[in-house]
């Protein structure tokens, strides 16, 4: 009996052994699961963005007095051609022109008591040749000449004031152009700097839009862009010739301003265009979809393919797309990253054949 037992236990045992090779066995040829992965080489190109803008002239100009008034007159129209020198606008002269009168009254009377005063001087000069006189009255007068000779001065710097003061109830056009927008009416009373009219130049437009920080440091002057409008049935060729250095306060954007060759008709002043622009990544970064980051414990990283083996690989975050994360680390261009399950991804790990994602 004991060795029938015997004869069991040992059956059992060589089944038990063979199950668990069988496990092995098995577990040894249980076939890798693929990854899905990315070539690096694929996200290195060029992103085009599209940008809302306006046209604008580029020789503009908001006019405005240089003195207060009431405006007398404006002689032109919204829309109308002018030309340089013409006069656009006019305030009421009558108060400066009394100051020119004044001006040149005060200017006479200055010359009158220097007149008066040079020939006291003479006078008293000649008597204190024969010690008539005492020299402090020869100094009293030498003082009171040359007090009217600083007094004419002031008053003919005065006159020149009112004068340019009467010159400046004309607002004259600075150069060819037409007139865009008036802001005021006759007989308003205006102060200096108050906006008056716009002028512009409508041969010589540009467009401008306005960039988000994250992409400005990607534009550059020269770069070329498509403008177009009307639905884009119309596109011609422009190229950047402005970049803003400091952003909008409020909405933290910088406004790029596209030279527009020649000059298309449809195309005026306060015009709504679009501007498509293709934006090179930064040369140190690269953009990859967010599936292709892993962030744990505030650190991201990526994996990428070498061989047989998932790697991973620290990386630092540049900027947030809308699509893309564009990232910065040591990565070979010539590799390709794991787009696909990496929170069960190990550093070093085993993985099946990769497959390319479109």
């Amino acid at each position: 009996m004991k060795t029938v037992f015997q004869i069991v236990f040992l059956l059992c045992c060589c089944l038990l052994m063979l199950g668990c090779l069988g496990d092995q066995h098995a577990a040894e040829t249980k076939p890798l699961r693929p990854v899905m992965v990315l070539p690096i080489s694929d996200v290195i190109d060029t992103e085009t963005k599209i940008f809302t803008g306006v046209i604008q002239s580029a020789e503009q100009a908001t006019l405005s007095f240089r003195v207060s008034g009431r405006i007398d007159k404006i002689p032109v129209k919204e829309g109308q051609i002018v030309k340089k020198g013409d006069i656009l606008g006019r305030l009421d002269p009558h108060d400066y022109k009394l100051g020119v009168i004044m001006g040149k009254a005060r200017l006479s009377e200055a010359k009158a008591a220097n007149k008066l005063a040079l020939a006291e001087y003479n006078r008293i000069k000649q008597a204190s040749l024969g010690n008539a006189i005492a020299a402090i009255k020869l100094e009293r007068a030498e003082s009171a000449l040359e007090q009217s000779i600083a007094t004419i001065n002031v008053m003919q710097q005065t006159l020149q004031q009112a004068e340019n003061a009467l010159s400046y109830t004309l607002l004259t056009s600075p150069f060819n152009g037409v007139v865009g927008k008036i802001h005021v009416n006759e007989y308003e009373q205006v102060n200096p700097g108050l906006p008056v009219l716009e002028l512009h130049q409508p041969k010589n437009l540009e467009a401008v839009i306005d960039v988000p920080e994250r992409f400005i440091s990607r534009f550059a002057v020269g770069q070329s862009g498509i403008l177009a409008w009307n639905g884009r049935d119309r596109e011609i060729p422009v190229k950047v010739g402005e970049i803003s250095s400091v952003a909008h306060p409020v909405s933290r954007t910088y406004a790029v301003t596209f030279r527009i060759p020649g000059h298309a008709r449809e195309l005026m002043p306060g015009k709504s265009v679009v501007v498509t622009v293709p934006l090179d990544h930064a040369e140190d970064s690269i953009c990859i979809p967010y599936e292709a980051l892993l962030q744990k414990d505030n650190r991201a990283s990526v994996f990428i393919v070498d061989g047989q083996r998932a790697i991973q690989r620290p990386v630092q975050v540049a900027c947030l797309l809308e699509k893309r994360v564009c990232i910065r680390g040591e990565l070979d261009r010539d590799a390709s990253l794991i787009v696909a399950g990496l929170h069960f991804l190990k550093d070093g790990q085993t993985i099946g054949e990769p497959i390319r994602v479109e």
